[in-house]
């Protein structure tokens, strides 16, 4: 059953980039594409690879706090480096396995601290991605009242759940039984009973782990700071590439495009390369900002080559290191 289960969700991720390539190569031409790339100054793109390398690191850095591991960047960053290239290329976050599989390998770190750090990072990324994506949707210009149900309403119920999780965190210190009943009485006598006690729960429990966890909390204020530079470092490179690419766009709206975008690719719905999983939703947000599409298309597929370069020479560096003789 589970070696079925492997190969449906690799034939429905080669499906979902077939369909995502067939779906692009309709909508844009590659000539635009590759003068849009050809456009860029030569130096932008080193620029762009320093910050990514730097990216990286901080990535390494706030996994290290966040596992308590008393290594430097340098000794971590083989690991970070590989698992953010096969980032770019693995369906459905399977990349999550290999760090899971490294880290343990090279750091000797047990597979539950491993799951329960990957959850911490997301839900960190998720809330500081939720609060940017509201502050900046406001100010690109789609504030107004069709978008209250069904934007700002889920994005304010989400930060609302993730803050009151962290708080009652903070103030806990035993296993949250109370929430966990509750969600199983909930959907007790519902079809999603299986899909709570396969995800939610196992989810909820690891979460709930990592925010009560006294060497965590002493290390909270580092892995918060941690995080924002990391978001910081992410955001800013690819917003000084796209503004480079159209300079008519605010940095608002470029950042609730990538706000966006982010927040769709935390769930594991990644096609092979991310091809059309990135472009679909950074499209979606610029023309929400009243952007033409092809315009926003042909940005958004620029940019992810770009991406999908740069975690190439990086993941290549870390497999160097990785295997350079000791």
């Amino acid at each position: 059953m589970k070696v079925l289960q492997h190969y449906l969700k690799v034939i429905l991720a080669i499906g979902i980039a077939l369909i995502a390539v067939a779906w692009l190569m309709t909508k844009i031409e590659l000539d635009q594409v590759i003068e849009q790339l050809n456009n860029l100054p030569i130096h932008s793109l080193f620029i762009g690879f320093a910050c990514y390398l730097f990216f990286v690191a901080t990535k390494a850095s706030r996994f290290g706090a966040i596992l308590g591991l008393d290594r430097s960047i340098l000794a971590l960053f083989p690991i970070f480096s590989i698992h953010t290239f096969l980032s770019n290329i693995l369906p459905f976050r399977s990349a999550d396995l290999s760090y899971l599989y490294m880290i343990k390998k090279e750091e000797s770190v047990g597979s539950s601290s491993g799951v329960i750090s990957l959850i911490l990072a997301s839900v960190i990324d998720l809330s500081l991605i939720l609060a940017i994506l509201a502050i900046t949707s406001f100010f690109a210009g789609i504030a107004n009242l069709s978008y209250v149900f069904l934007f700002y309403l889920p994005i304010f119920c989400s930060l609302a759940f993730i803050l009151m999780l962290i708080i009652v965190g903070r103030l806990a210190s035993k296993p949250m039984f109370p929430l966990r009943s509750f969600l199983e009485n909930l959907l007790i006598n519902t079809r999603l009973d299986f899909l709570v006690s396969r995800w939610c729960l196992p989810i909820l429990d690891n979460l709930w782990t990592s925010l009560t966890n006294p060497q965590i909390r002493k290390r909270q204020l580092s892995i918060w700071a941690l995080s924002i530079l990391s978001l910081f470092v992410r955001f800013s490179f690819q917003a000084y590439l796209i503004h480079l690419m159209a300079s008519d766009l605010s940095i608002s709206e470029i950042i609730f495009a990538l706000s966006f975008t982010n927040l769709c690719n935390l769930l594991p719905i990644q096609s092979v390369g991310n091809l059309g999983t990135i472009e679909i939703p950074f499209t979606w947000a610029l023309i929400t900002c009243h952007i033409p599409f092809e315009t926003a298309l042909t940005i958004g597929l620029s940019l992810h080559f770009i991406i999908l370069t740069y975690a190439t020479l990086v993941g290549l560096i870390g497999w160097v290191s990785h295997n350079w003789p000791k």
